[in-house]
């Protein structure tokens, strides 16, 4: 699941990683491998946790730093910069 796999796919008798791990019998580790599996999130670029999907490069992600790196630089440079002289 790390690099990327398919957690909707099925073995040759049409068994998904959902129904499987719903066997398995260790309760704490079927309720993470569960949760692991139907976790979706919007904000995996940002790296809070270890993806559960592959990660891809994205030209949006590399232009949306440069933007905010150069926000934040900028208002260092207006408010904080000017009272250290």
């Amino acid at each position: 699941m790390i690099r990327g796999a398919d957690k909707r796919i099925t073995d040759s008798n049409g068994v998904d990683a959902l129904e499987l791990a719903s066997e398995i019998e260790s309760q704490s580790l079927k309720e993470e491998v569960i949760h692991a599996l139907n976790y979706k999130s919007s904000l995996d670029c940002l790296m809070v946790n270890t993806p559960l999907r592959k990660s891809e490069n994205s030209i949006f992600l590399s232009i949306a730093f440069l933007v905010i790196f150069d926000l934040l630089f900028a208002l260092l440079m207006i408010f904080l910069f000017p009272f250290w002289i």
